[in-house]
This record gives C-alpha cells, structure tokens and sequence, in this order.
C-alpha cells in the first residue's frame, strides 16, 4: 500500500511547518539587484551563481540564498530559463522537492534547478525569471517578488557535480557510507520517527498525523523507507535516503535534511531543523 499524498505532506511539514491561505500584504522594502545575476529581496540575498547546458540537453543552475537578519522560510517559485535565442524553459528543483526551504540567519543556502530536453540550438542560459517568496517560521506567507536574473557566470571547469539533494553543510549521498561506523551499523534497522513543534502552530491534520509518528527502515543501498501504521511493507521513494559516517547519520527525506549524532545504540535520535527551529525529529530503535 502506497502513501506518496501523505508523504508529500510530510515535506511541507519537514521544510517549514503548517502554512496558511491568509492574505497578507507584499513586502514594502524590495531593493533592486545588487549586480546583473544578484537580487536583494527584503533581508535576502538570492545569487544565481552559474548556470550550464550539458551535452545530453539538460541545463542546470546553481543558487545561493540567504537571510540577513531573521531564520525564514524562502524559495523560488516557477524558475523559467531563457536561452540565447529568446526561447523560454520551466525549471524545476534537481532533488525534486518543492516549496521553500527554513533558513537559518546568516547561513548561506545552496539549491539546484534544471530543465531537461532542451532543443539542440540552445546553447547558453540567457537569463532567470521566477518568483521569490518569503514565509515567516509559522508558514504564514509574508510576501513575494519577481525576480531576474541575467550575466550569469558558466559553470566553472573545476566545480563539482552537485548531488540531487542539497544540504547546509553536506549533499547526502544515495547510498551509506563503506567506512566502518563506531556506534554500530543502522542498515537494515528499524526506527520509529516522530515530528515535535517547538514552536506554537495551530493544531491540524498533519500534526495530528504526526503525534503518532512513522516506522522506518534503513535499507542497505541507502533508501530510507516508511510505513504511517506499522513496522513493515514499507514505502520506498529515491528522494528518501540515509547514511551514515561513523558516529553522524544523516536523514533525508523529501527534500528535508535532518543530521543525528549517534551517542549510543539504544538512546533516542534527537535533530531540530534549525537551531530554536519550528520543528524537531525524535527516532527511536524499534
């Protein structure tokens, strides 16, 4: 039995809580860009950082977000490329997630968008087009701007393929770690999750759904899978991956990153989202 709809849920829950439908006013404070391929919206600085058109027609972008002063919920919505000729693409994010990410003040964000099939005449990023919007910690939607970007720099010679999900701090991988691992081996095991407010939102289903948590199971090749009512017939998704290295395990699900520190075998798995975060993640081994 399949559970993407709810799961989908889950990754709005995971990113940035529940979020309302209120109506309520734009932002006033918009500046203009700073440079051709940088935007200043609001307290957020948005750099397209490069972009690049690979041999098999996929063109790809990277970005680098961050929030000045406060942690916020952020994102780019409906990223439209245009080429050199003038022909426009829809992009969408490289792990598949969608919705804004939390944001941590001060800590800069890296996130991926790509467009597949491009015709072969397409040779060279033109510029960026989208929507940038901005939710406060609770997931009440504070404003949105248009945004553009242009004289964005070619992805250097050196730089790095990126993997499909993006983290702060590390990309995780799609399978464990081989090195050996100090506090034990999780392939194969099987954890219970639950998802805890630390901030005060209002009651709904997804948290409701939550207080009762998911099984999960930690398969060897590095997918994570789940189940919402018992221990077994998981779900398995690509996007949901795990690993661990040595004593640090790290969660990925839906787009949501979640870095456990590994204390012993049998005490609980404890990560907030952010630092005084609205959101934090207890696993315990079943």
């Amino acid at each position: 039995m399949k559970f993407h709809q709810p799961f989908m849920l889950l990754s709005s829950l995971f990113l940035f809580g529940c979020q309302t439908t209120n109506s309520v006013p734009q932002l006033q404070n918009f500046l203009p860009n700073t440079q051709a391929n940088s935007v200043r919206v609001d307290d957020f600085v948005v750099t397209a950082k490069w972009c690049s058109i690979a041999p098999d027609r996929t063109a790809e972008c990277e970005f680098e977000m961050t929030s000045l002063y406060q942690d916020k919920k952020a994102g780019i919505a409906y990223p439209t490329i245009q080429d050199q000729t003038g022909k426009e693409y829809r992009m969408q994010t490289k792990d598949g997630s969608v919705g804004g990410k939390v944001m941590v003040a001060g800590q800069p964000y890296t996130e991926y968008f790509v467009a597949q099939n491009l015709p072969t005449y397409s040779t060279q990023v033109r510029s960026i087009v989208g929507t940038f919007v901005i939710w406060d910690l609770r997931g009440i939607r504070i404003g949105s701007k248009p945004v553009t970007f242009s004289n964005i720099p070619v992805r250097p010679s050196s730089s790095p393929v990126a993997a499909a999900s993006d983290t702060v701090v590390e990309k995780p991988q799609t399978a464990p770690s081989s090195s050996p691992s100090s506090k034990g081996s999780l392939v194969d095991s099987y954890w219970h999750g639950v998802i805890v407010p630390v901030v005060n939102v209002e009651d709904n289903d997804i948290i409701r759904l939550w207080r009762h948590g998911a099984y999960m199971h930690f398969r060897a090749d590095g997918i994570a899978g789940y189940n919402w009512s018992e221990p077994k017939n998981y779900d398995y998704n690509k996007v949901n991956v795990w690993r661990q290295d040595g004593n640090t395990f790290t969660l990925t699900m839906s787009g949501a990153v979640y870095t456990f520190e590994l204390r012993d075998d049998q005490a609980p798995l404890v990560a907030y989202l952010q630092p005084g975060g609205a959101f934090k993640m207890t696993m315990k081994r079943q």
